[in-house]
């Protein structure tokens, strides 16, 4: 296999993409202490964690363009996948009366592992590019 520096474009994609992984990690943190503030202190705050959502949930779409045009491979470029599935059941049972409900918080706890996961496997993808694979 053939090894050359990889092009500016992936590169970018690259950053970006190893960026919005980190970024959506830490939104879900901020998730998690926006539902803690409203069982904990004040229940006016759920209103916090419904509308924060929105500023984040689209990113694991843009993980998966990103993994296409950084030509990032293996389980990096599908990982944003398994995000994508996670929101889509985050959303499914948010509204749930039924212990099914439950499965919200825990579904919470996968996608922020799934998103450490990401964010970290692709540091060394981004920034340690001495030379890289490119195809």
């Amino acid at each position: 296999m053939e090894q050359r520096n990889v092009a500016t474009g992936v590169q970018i994609s690259r950053y970006a993409y190893t960026i919005l992984a980190m970024i959506f990690a830490a939104c879900l943190l901020i998730q998690v202490f926006l539902s803690g503030m409203a069982i904990f202190w004040n229940a006016t705050n759920w209103q916090l964690h419904i509308a924060f959502v929105n500023f984040f949930q689209y990113i694991p779409i843009i993980l998966l363009i990103l993994a296409f045009t950084g030509k990032i491979k293996g389980g990096l470029r599908w990982m944003p996948v398994g995000l994508i599935v996670l929101v889509v059941i985050q959303y499914a049972t948010v509204n749930m009366t039924n212990y099914i409900a439950a499965i919200h918080p825990v579904t919470g706890m996968g996608m922020f592992v799934l998103a450490i996961n990401t964010a970290q496997a692709s540091w060394g993808l981004s920034f340690q590019r001495t030379h890289e694979q490119v195809s």
